[in-house]
């Protein structure tokens, strides 16, 4: 009976796992080449018309989402913090809903979409964050919540929170429409949502735009 050579097999299950491990790498990398990715852009100005034309010369852009923004100060109860709030396209901007109350009404009521870590940030006039159970009271009862938006000229408006987003979880969005008209010419566009085709494309893209300047959020993985 011939004898196998024990080493010979050693040699070729040792080919054999380097080939697969290869392929698996080669197919991990197609797959990350075959994905949407996205990047939120802010600027430390106005986006200009000339800014937005040159981001069609960006390699695999898809689409680039405008967010206009308006800076107010956001009263609940005794808390209140002052943020940038962005006025989105709620068809077509990547949101994650941690709760939501359907379709909401526009009108002269600022209808808010509050991110779930946005209540941390609120602090009383001692500058006190609210507990944990205040928190939790709050967003188990957002659609109760009596909210005032004080813009940059000092004028309040009445709002009501119609969603709990986890992503993005640090921001309050509103349509974009309404707060367009609602703030008028204290609104602001410097920035954006941006999709990219394929993970090089994104990276790049992400160097790119950090290199200008932007603020870019988003993991390119």
């Amino acid at each position: 009976m011939q004898q196998r050579n024990i080493y010979k097999d050693i040699v070729i299950l040792g080919v054999l796992a380097f080939g697969l491990v290869f392929l698996s790498g080669k197919a991990k990398e197609w797959m990350r080449e075959q994905k949407l990715y996205g990047l939120a852009i802010q600027a430390g100005a106005d986006l200009t018309v000339d800014t937005v034309e040159e981001f069609g010369n960006i390699s695999g852009l898809v689409r680039f989402e405008p967010v206009a923004t308006a800076n107010v100060t956001v009263t609940v109860g005794n808390f209140s913090m002052e943020t940038e709030l962005s006025g989105i396209d709620l068809e077509s901007y990547p949101l994650a809903w941690e709760e939501s109350a359907g379709e909401a009404p526009l009108g002269n009521t600022a209808i808010l979409f509050f991110g779930v870590g946005c209540f941390d940030g609120l602090t009383d006039s001692l500058g006190y964050s609210p507990g944990r159970s205040q928190i939790e009271k709050w967003k188990q009862g957002y659609l109760e919540l009596d909210v005032i938006l004080t813009d940059e000229n000092g004028r309040e408006r009445d709002a009501k929170i119609c969603g709990l987003l986890k992503e993005p979880g640090n921001k309050i969005c509103m349509e974009k429409r309404q707060l367009t008209e609602l703030f008028g010419g204290s609104a602001r566009t410097k920035g954006g949502y941006m999709e990219l085709y394929g993970y090089q494309a994104a990276e790049q893209a992400k160097k790119l735009l950090e290199g200008a300047g932007f603020l870019v959020e988003g993991d390119v993985e």
